[in-house]
């Protein structure tokens, strides 16, 4: 009976360790070089091409077990695209037909709600899969813009600006993640991810000026790798 005992002790010594390192809540930051592009459905509407974006932001994980977390914070998103569309010219007291070529620069904060899935690996490393949805309020909205008139394959107008009123104040996306955790010590961990941040509603609003019966509709995507550190 003494050595059951004795040998009960030695487990539940043992395994202290392991339990003072899992904390219920962790909080860490991280920053993310981006791609981002804008995928148009709307008639006359075309993707022109993909834009450099760096985002960054602060994590918040609520462990539920040691393999299952919610992770949130906060992100602060640049993101957007080119896009090409009919567009009608005012200028100077005269109106000119063409196509307006525009970069959109967006500035969102987000926040996000995801689940987090670990494994329970031997050693420093770790693997997860995150998978949620963020909710993303406009904080700014620029554009450059390329006019080029009807026949004519010459840029007449070029100009940058702040565009405000042709997008959206909110819009949600999908978020997808799949990364890697190294843990230093204690619960201090690096975290690397590759994440997908795929709109599903509209970004922009307003209709087309050259067809006033189309929608303005398109939405965001952004594709980045992560590096993060989380106590």
């Amino acid at each position: 009976m003494k050595k059951a005992s004795l040998l009960t002790l030695i487990s539940i010594l043992l395994s202290i360790p392991a339990f003072s390192q899992f904390k219920p809540f962790l909080f860490g930051f991280k920053a993310s070089p981006e791609l981002g592009w804008m995928k148009p459905d709307a008639r006359y509407y075309e993707s022109n091409g993909v834009t450099a974006f760096f985002s960054w932001g602060f994590v918040a994980e609520f462990n539920l077990t040691r393999n299952y977390a919610v992770a949130t914070g906060v992100n602060v998103h640049q993101r957007g695209g080119k896009l090409e569309f009919p567009y009608v010219l005012q200028q100077n007291g005269s109106t000119a037909h063409g196509i307006l070529h525009r970069q959109y620069d967006l500035k969102t904060i987000e926040l996000p709600v995801t689940i987090k899935m670990k494994t329970s690996t031997a050693g420093r490393w770790n693997f997860y899969a995150r998978v949620g949805v963020g909710t993303n309020f406009m904080l700014d909205a620029k554009a450059k813009d390329e006019f080029y008139p009807e026949g004519d394959n010459n840029i007449s107008y070029m100009e940058e600006r702040r565009i405000k009123e042709d997008v959206r104040l909110i819009h949600e996306t999908l978020i997808l993640g799949f990364g890697v955790e190294y843990a230093l010590s204690g619960t201090n961990v690096i975290t690397g991810e590759v994440n997908f941040n795929n709109g599903f509603t509209n970004i922009l609003k307003g209709h087309n000026s050259r067809h006033p019966d189309v929608e303005a509709y398109a939405i965001s995507n952004l594709l980045g790798l992560s590096v993060g550190f989380i106590f």
